[in-house]
């Protein structure tokens, strides 16, 4: 009767230490990134491929998209250099190139960038005439992402393309 004692206690540690195992062993998919956080604090960063999480004591934080994304940015109010109102929208185009400063530096990434860009346009838009905002549509792309792309690399972000869409005239 002892030993079938023994067995129960050994077969409970084989069955817990599977357990613990499989807890551990965390796969990370391509083109993705992810934060391990120790007791809440950043400890390292995972790139594709299979790794050791510590059960309680480590957990991932963010699960980051390394691709290539397009945001959208709602229509902004702009007044122009000539004192019409018009509202234009973008479509930003952007790649995370740091993921630990994209985590840790900026709260919320994604509204952060629909802000810098809404206020890059307001920015770039107002110093233009109406009828330049027909005309010149690529040197304003151009210096939309000149103003977005130096703001958005302290958060860890590579700006590809800020398109303007959507430019409404007044009436």
């Amino acid at each position: 009767m002892e030993s079938f004692g023994s067995i129960i206690t050994l077969a409970i540690v084989v069955i817990l230490a599977i357990l613990m195992l499989r807890a551990s062993l965390t796969v990370v998919p391509r083109d993705s990134n992810w934060t391990v956080e120790r007791f809440g604090r950043f400890n390292r960063l995972l790139r594709p491929g299979v790794h050791f999480v510590a059960p309680v004591i480590d957990r991932v934080g963010a699960r980051l998209d390394m691709r290539e994304t397009a945001l959208d940015v709602p229509p902004q109010r702009v007044t122009t250099q000539d004192n019409a109102t018009i509202e234009a929208g973008a479509v930003l185009g952007y790649r995370i190139a740091d993921a630990v400063k994209a985590t840790y530096e900026v709260a919320d990434l994604k509204t952060a960038l629909v802000q810098l860009v809404g206020t890059a346009m307001k920015s770039v838009l107002g110093a233009h005439a109406i009828a330049e905002l027909a005309t010149d549509r690529a040197a304003i792309n151009a210096a939309l992402k000149q103003q977005v792309a130096p703001a958005a690399e302290a958060w860890g972000v590579t700006v590809s393309t800020v398109e303007l869409r959507g430019i409404v005239l007044p009436d």
